[in-house]
Formats: C-alpha cells, structure tokens, sequence
C-alpha cells in the first residue's frame, strides 16, 4: 500500500481548492480502488481538493494515472 498526496495549483502558483482528482488504473483507464487510510477504509473516487488545493490517497502498489479537473482549469 502506498500513500499520494499533492497539491493541485494554476500555473502562477495559486492553489485550487475544489477539483476533481480521478485515481484511474494505469494503463487500463477503470477507476482505482483507493482508502483513506492504510488499506483499511475505502474512500470516494474522484476526490475533492481541500480549501488549500491538498488532496491525498492510498492505493495498492502499482501504476496509477490522475484526472484533475476544476474550474477554469484545463483538464490534466
């Protein structure tokens, strides 16, 4: 199991509180299992950027991609 947190920001650096972040097995494209915790408790997938652009997960080892989407943010 491992831990992916990260901070979603606008290209001048200001953070985006509100995207989307879609947890996507790579390279097949179906959504990941993902946990708030260590493997034990499930949590919604795409998840929400906090009020400071911060969002985290954990998913089994593997290779995963992300989907971030938000207002006047291109997708990426």
């Amino acid at each position: 199991m491992q831990k992916y947190q990260s901070v979603v920001q606008y290209n001048t650096g200001v953070v985006v509180a509100g995207a989307s972040v879609t947890v996507k097995n790579y390279p097949s494209g179906t959504l990941a299992t993902i946990y708030s915790d260590n493997g034990v408790t499930p949590t919604t997938n795409p998840l929400t950027t906090d009020s400071v652009g911060r969002f985290a997960f954990y998913a089994a080892d593997g290779h995963y991609s992300l989907e971030i989407t938000g207002v006047s943010l291109a997708p990426y």
